[in-house]
């Protein structure tokens, strides 16, 4: 079975709609539903949308450390230091990230045949989008739903050889 999908013509994307996903798994799987404040909803992240919902999990309870290991290395070359990263935290629009009330990813956006077998097929496509929706915390001067765009790149560890490692970041 076929997700719903749409073509974007400028950069001929595939966009698969993941209704269940984005509408009702999201809901039931939400960091603020987990039974224990410190535990993100996947222990283990393979899709972009899973590494999206655990670091929003992590800038909702403040924890900006490990919200800032999901960073992939070229953001956090860009970022800099974790202290610089808090800092930039602090400046608008990245202020109503830390401590908001709720967030959905609504659209996963991946190129298509992104999860195909054929590993040659693989290495042309390592990028994916991620729309987010941040309702921010209701003491917030801004408390109206803002929307982001979350790029992910698909990092490869090549270094055990046994287990080449692929991440979201």
């Amino acid at each position: 079975m076929t997700s719903p999908s749409i073509i974007l013509s400028s950069r001929w994307f595939r966009a698969s709609v993941l209704t269940y996903a984005s509408i009702f798994y999201t809901t039931s799987t939400h960091a603020f539903s987990t039974p224990s404040p410190q535990i993100p909803p996947f222990i283990n992240p393979q899709t972009p949308e899973e590494v999206v919902q655990n670091q929003l999990f992590h800038y909702q309870i403040k924890n900006l450390e490990s919200a800032f290991s999901y960073n992939s290395p070229e953001n956090k070359q860009a970022t800099g230091t974790i202290s610089d990263f808090e800092t930039s935290l602090q400046t608008p629009p990245y202020n109503l990230l830390v401590n908001h009330e709720r967030a959905d990813v609504l659209l996963e956006v991946i190129p298509d045949g992104m999860f195909h077998e054929d590993d040659t097929e693989r290495e042309n496509y390592d990028t994916a989008l991620c729309l987010v929706c941040i309702r921010p915390n209701k003491e917030m001067k801004k408390n109206h739903p803002v929307w982001f765009w979350w790029e992910l790149s698909r990092n490869i560890d090549d270094e055990d050889e046994e287990d080449v490692g692929e991440q979201w970041m």
